[in-house]
């Protein structure tokens, strides 16, 4: 009896240690605030109005983001929005990483921002996407 008590207690230190592995991991990842959160971030660094020359700087300077593509022609379709709005005339959009957590079984979570401009390139709205890998 004595043996497998002990596998049990060796059993349930392991589960804490992992379950506290994760929600230090979780806590520690700048991409795993809620999309407002990240949005309000994003609106600090660059408020509204914000060239999108300056956008561009921005954008440049941050180690892991890439640029997925510019887009003169047309604004992003911000598709959380009921129902779905064109924001500005020209787009950005930007790849700034990705994140797995055990909540959604370690699959991976993209992260995209999408910077919208008006015809004068000034900044009009920032929508951040998260799309999670099921497959």
């Amino acid at each position: 009896m004595i043996p497998v008590k002990k596998a049990m207690l060796a059993l349930l230190i392991v589960l804490v240690i992992i379950v506290l592995f994760e929600v230090i991991r979780t806590l520690s990842n700048p991409l795993t605030p809620s999309d407002d959160q990240l949005r309000s971030r994003f609106l600090e660094q660059t408020p509204l109005g914000t060239s999108m020359e300056d956008v561009i700087q921005s954008i440049d300077s941050k180690k892991d983001w890439r640029i997925k593509y510019i887009d003169n022609d047309n604004g992003f379709t911000h598709q959380r929005k009921r129902p779905a709005e064109k924001i500005g005339v020209r787009h950005i959009r930007v790849h700034i990483g990705e994140y797995r957590v055990y909540s959604n079984l370690y699959f991976a979570t993209d992260v995209v921002v999408f910077y919208g401009f008006n015809e004068n390139n000034e900044l009009v709205d920032i929508w951040v996407r998260k799309d999670t890998d099921v497959l």
